[in-house]
């Protein structure tokens, strides 16, 4: 190799560090500062919605008549809009085996499409 190409090959490469020092620093000034490790406020979880007054809106009406499965609840909780946000599956499930345990609902198996599933139905 010649001086010459030797020489442009250094120049190229002192460009690309400048190129890659204004992107490293302005990368960081655009960082987020962060908190210190010893926050002298805690910080707490949201609570999630409790499912037991809607579930049991559900079970005071008709829907428990027939045999019912977790995915079942969860569709009507969210069609009828008597939560927030989607409940999740197993937070209902929680829910309907307090109630299984309180005597106002009963675990039956039931088989759907070649599969058995764990329905809900009043006693």
């Amino acid at each position: 190799m010649t001086d010459t190409k030797l020489q442009n090959i250094f120049a190229q490469l002192e460009d690309h560090e400048k190129r890659i020092r204004v992107l490293e620093g302005s990368e960081v000034k655009n960082l987020p500062k962060r908190k210190p490790a010893h926050s002298s406020k805690k910080q707490t979880r949201n609570k999630g919605d409790d499912l037991y007054p809607p579930i049991q809106k559900l079970h005071e009406g008709s829907f428990f008549n027939d045999a019912k499965i977790d995915l079942d609840v969860v569709s009507e909780l969210q069609k009828k809009l008597l939560t927030r946000k989607k409940p999740l599956r197993a937070s209902v499930v929680n829910v309907l085996r307090k109630m299984v345990r309180d005597g106002s609902l009963e675990r039956i198996g039931v088989t759907r499409s070649e599969k058995t599933a764990i329905a809900y139905i009043k006693p």
